[in-house]
């Protein structure tokens, strides 16, 4: 049996996400990360995230500045 619930939306929290992304990384150049990713497969790009944020989270435990990549 499958039940609903009333007013789940599966997909709104993610379009949220993305907008408030969108407008908090605006500084953030898109296009270039677009290109220099074009042919990237889902699980790369996947890969690619979870190395950067390891990255960034070895960057806060040392409470080293962030530095752009």
């Amino acid at each position: 049996m499958v039940s609903r619930l009333d007013g789940f939306r599966p997909r709104a929290g993610q379009r949220e996400m993305a907008a408030h992304i969108a407008q908090t990384h605006s500084e953030v150049d898109w296009p270039a990360i677009a290109h220099s990713t074009e042919g990237f497969t889902p699980a790369d790009l996947r890969r690619l995230v979870a190395d950067a944020k390891a990255l960034m989270a070895a960057d806060r435990v040392r409470r080293s500045p962030l530095r752009a990549a």
